[in-house]
């Protein structure tokens, strides 16, 4: 029995389904729809191909481990995480990636890399062509899935309600403006997009009969893309399409006649114009749709979900220069190993510049840089970034090698020209996608495919090795060792699916937190059972204990909501042990500790206390400094709330509430005069149309009065 050439095509197959199927999974029961239950895709077949690997060399009785080019920087790379890890501020974070998205934590990273060197080390060179179909048939799939989302037709909300329109998302995040697809993210499409519309293009060029097939799939690719409304993608798409047309013409004498290769070039560069002119509005620059532009008139649409940096807007150049410099920061402060992986979102508050507070997104979480590499040097330092780039680099020159390489060993001359081409596709998409990267960060099919599209290539290019594998009887000792593994296999795809249900329990506390306290607190407590070191899950469960007491304290159950209440800051104190630099954490513990007052009148020194900590790791945060305000004001500590809101306005002098609050409190402190002035900034400079703010400054005007007299 050949079991060694059945193995070797299970994972052949494993890698097809995992190529074809990762792009389209998503769900509505987890609590991030798309990313989050792709991460978890990608564990299970990394444990399954893993198994079968391993299946492989209990049975030949040694390493099989193949050697490539990629084999050093690779693990340098993994140092280089790993390293950053152990130094980590959150190790957790670090481990496990940050909650709601997972990839770039050190855990994917891993599995990334075990699907390198299992592709490498058991896919036979003749499989390779199916993996890259299988890859380009999954981006036909998520295509035609989101391209009826722009004529309001969404097979997601078919899914999630029954109705095939587009209603089933909010106005802001409506995918009839930007498609997303099975993405949930108009960039997150488009950068995975660009990786792989050049692939049909080469073997249109390698072969006469599949041209015409394979321009309708490059038609098709690019006109999802348009639909995404990317800047970034389709900036990234023509660097991508320079690059690969450039290698083209450059070898084009050992692979391809002139005259071919310009009829396709003519056809593509065609279809890039048609497609663009006809449906590039709000993407193209205004100059370039002028002339349609005078014709009909257009009516500005809301974008989709995100901030201004992943769905792009009037803003965005300006955030993004803002959070690179606030990336840089930490780089220079982290300089050799960063923060520590996928910390981002700590990290960054403390460096925050302080011109955040004055563009429209000004109290939004930023968990990235918004530029892949800046992220790297921020989290993973020096280190992180160079092997990055060593990666990239050495993928780049050795592809170069091989395209001139006239002893590519390929079965026949058709399969050389045609393997030859491919990898100036594999090239081409791995040149976009760190152009789409520059301007945002990578998700998790991006993420694998930055790892495996080097393997398809080095696979493609390097023949089988020519070693006999002595088949021998299946024996006892062989079938114990094969069963081990798919104990600890099956053990550990039985512990992410553990995982999986425990984001689903909080998935549905969390959702129903705001109307069945009951069955919040079951399913966060389930979640907390399932995956007891998690801090998100308890610091939900606090703030679910802490609505749940003051619940019961509403229907004079007084014994139980106390008991609650103390549960709620018994779990969040735990929250803030686990993880004592997450900015969110001290911000909910803030809110419960002002909530539960009615128990216990001190928790607001507590609060105070725990503000004045967040501040220390989030300093130019205004609405930190505006929320420890209110508490003094609370304290009856008008002085030093004035000196707070002070220092609030300084950070952000558009801050309405703050400018109101700051009047209030000179009204009180009986200085009518710079209450007046407080109003008069507001309705000069802030909303001149407010009837509280008038009625405030004629109030202060008349005790101004009643004072003198």
């Amino acid at each position: 029995m050949d079991w060694d050439r059945y193995l070797r095509l299970m994972v052949s197959r494993l890698f097809q389904v995992l190529f074809l199927i990762l792009p389209l999974v998503w769900t509505g029961r987890t609590s991030e729809l798309f990313e989050l239950p792709k991460m978890f895709m990608v564990y299970i077949f990394t444990i399954l191909i893993l198994a079968v690997w391993l299946m492989r060399m209990v049975g030949q009785r040694k390493i099989l481990w193949q050697k490539t080019p990629f084999t050093i920087p690779l693990i340098i790379f993994f140092i280089s995480q790993l390293v950053a890890t152990i130094v980590s501020i959150d190790r957790h974070t670090s481990l496990f990636g940050y909650y709601s998205r997972f990839h770039g934590g050190l855990i994917s990273t891993v599995s990334y890399l075990i699907l390198f060197f299992a592709l490498v080390s058991n896919v036979p060179q003749k499989a390779i062509k199916s993996l890259i179909v299988a890859l380009v048939c999954g981006g036909v799939v998520v295509s035609l899935y989101a391209l009826p989302e722009h004529f309001k037709i969404s097979p997601s909300c078919l899914i999630l309600r029954g109705q095939a329109s587009t209603d089933c998302w909010s106005e802001a995040t409506n995918p009839k403006y930007r498609i997303f697809g099975t993405f949930g993210q108009p960039n997150w499409l488009a950068a995975y997009l660009t990786m792989i519309l050049i692939l049909p293009l080469s073997w249109g060029l390698a072969d006469f009969k599949k041209q015409k097939l394979m321009w309708g799939l490059f038609g098709v690719f690019l006109l999802t893309l348009i639909f995404t409304k990317s800047r970034s993608g389709l900036a990234a798409t023509g660097v991508g399409l320079t690059g690969y047309w450039s290698m083209v013409f450059w070898f084009r004498g050992r692979l391809i006649k002139l005259k071919r290769v310009g009829l396709n070039f003519t056809v593509v560069a065609a279809m890039v114009a048609v497609l663009l002119l006809s449906f590039g509005e709000g993407v193209l620059p205004s100059s370039m749709k002028r002339e349609a532009s005078q014709t009909k008139e257009v009516t500005p649409t809301p974008l989709a979900a995100g901030t201004q940096l992943e769905t792009g807007g009037t803003e965005s150049g300006d955030i993004r220069r803002i959070v690179w410099k606030g990336a840089i920061d930490i780089w220079r402060h982290y300089p050799w190993f960063g923060s520590g992986v996928e910390t981002f979102a700590y990290s960054y508050y403390f460096f925050r510049p302080s011109e955040h507070n004055l563009v429209s997104e000004w109290d939004y979480l930023y968990n990235k840089a918004h530029n892949e590499f800046l992220n790297l040097a921020a989290t993973s330092g020096t280190f992180g970034l160079a092997s990055y780039l060593v990666i990239m680099i050495g993928y780049g020159w050795w592809t170069v090698k091989q395209i001139k390489n006239e002893k590519l060993k390929m079965k026949n001359a058709a399969d050389k020209k045609q393997s030859q081409l491919v990898l100036m596709a594999l090239l081409a998409g791995f040149m976009a996608v760190a152009t789409s990267n520059f301007f945002g960060f990578s998700t998790v099919v991006v993420g694998l495919l930055f790892f495996m599209f080097p393997a398809l290539a080095w696979r493609m290019a390097t023949p089988d090795a020519n070693e006999k594998v002595e088949q021998t009887k299946i024996k006892f000792e062989l079938l114990v060792g094969w069963q081990l593994i798919l104990i600890v296999s099956l053990y550990m795809v039985w512990r992410t699916a553990n995982w999986l249900r425990a984001d689903m329990a909080y998935a549905t506390g969390k959702q129903a937190e705001s109307t069945d306290y009951l069955t919040a607190l079951t399913n966060l407590q389930e979640a907390v059972r399932l995956l007891p070191r998690e801090p998100v899950y308890k610091d939900e469960l606090g703030q679910a204990a802490g609505a749940a007491a003051l619940s019961l304290l509403t229907v004079n159950e007084s014994s139980a909501a106390a008991q609650m209440a103390e549960a709620a800051l018994e779990l969040s104190d735990e929250v803030i042990w686990l993880s004592p630099v997450n900015i969110n954490f001290y911000k909910s513990r803030a809110r419960l500790l002002v909530d539960l007052l009615a128990f216990d009148p001190s928790l607001l020194d507590q609060a105070h206390e725990t503000l004045s900590k967040a501040l220390t790791l989030a300093p130019t945060d205004a609405k930190l400094w505006f929320n420890l305000a209110l508490v003094e004001i609370q304290q009856n500590k008008l002085e030093q709330a004035q000196a707070t809101l002070l220092k609030t306005i300084e950070l952000k002098r558009d801050y309405e509430q703050a400018v109101y609050t700051l009047g209030l409190v000179y009204e009180d402190l009986e200085e009518f005069d710079k209450a007046a002035n407080q109003y008069g900034y507001f309705l000069e400079k802030l909303n001149p149309d407010n009837e509280t703010i008038q009625a405030a400054l004629a109030r202060v005007a008349t005790k101004a009065a009643t004072k003198l007299e």
